[in-house]
């Protein structure tokens, strides 16, 4: 009894043994997988304005010149335009790509404003007829005649020329800022003023009166209902 009971002993604690090593050898494997497990660190994708910031202007001018329509579009513009995502410079990975026309798709598309040199035009100016020297000594009725029928084109016949012309006195006087003057007529009943003729010596005036005939040479200045001759004098009376 006493050699069986140290037998069973034995045999005991040798299975005690093998059963604890192999509880042991069962709970390592979670221990060694912890330790096997690698935490992935994620790689970040640079963003367009770091890729657009890690070149130089020149390959800004670059990219953009390859890839938009309009050659000088400035760099403000290029900018914008990389920023959306409409174009890539040459050495782009995939990724930086791909991150690009997401970006471009979840932006709102802007409108883009091409840079064109502005053309400037000028509108030729019409050349006017050229003038005919007014020769001789015109009548008063024929100058009312022409003004009535065609005012400006009487003025643009007459503007700037010196000529005589014949009439009767309708009016001699001082005008509102005190030139003297002397008024001609075609005639007629009511002998109704068509030129002036403002004088610079009132002593051409002498002798003349209303209803006389007169002529006067002056240079034309205006017409104001009435054909204005300054400066203007007395060549002739009767």
């Amino acid at each position: 009894m006493g050699r069986k009971a140290t037998c069973l002993a034995l045999l005991i604690l040798v299975t005690v043994f093998f059963v604890g090593c192999g509880g042991a050898s069962q709970e390592d494997p979670p221990e060694s997988a912890d330790a096997s497990i690698t935490t992935a660190i994620p790689t970040s994708t640079p963003t367009l304005l770091e890729i657009w910031d890690a070149h130089t202007e020149e390959e800004h001018q670059q990219a953009c010149s390859a890839s938009i329509v309009t050659p000088d579009v400035s760099l403000a513009t290029c900018k914008e335009i990389f920023l959306l995502g409409l174009f890539s410079f040459p050495e782009e990975t995939v990724t930086h790509i791909n991150t690009r026309s997401t970006l471009a798709s979840e932006l709102t598309p802007k409108a883009i404003v091409k840079e064109v040199p502005a053309i400037t035009t000028s509108t030729p100016t019409p050349l006017s007829a050229p003038q005919t020297a007014i020769t001789g000594t015109l009548k008063v009725k024929d100058i009312e005649s022409e003004f009535e029928s065609n005012a400006v084109a009487a003025t643009a016949k007459y503007s700037g020329q010196t000529f005589k012309v014949i009439g009767t006195v309708a009016e001699v006087d001082y005008d509102y800022d005190g030139s003297p003057y002397v008024s001609l007529s075609s005639g007629g009943l009511f002998n109704l003023a068509v030129v002036k003729c403002y004088i610079s010596n009132v002593s051409e005036t002498t002798g003349l009166s209303t209803g006389s005939e007169v002529t006067v040479e002056g240079t034309f200045s205006e017409w104001m209902f009435l054909v204005d001759l300054k400066p203007c004098s007395i060549v002739g009376a009767s």
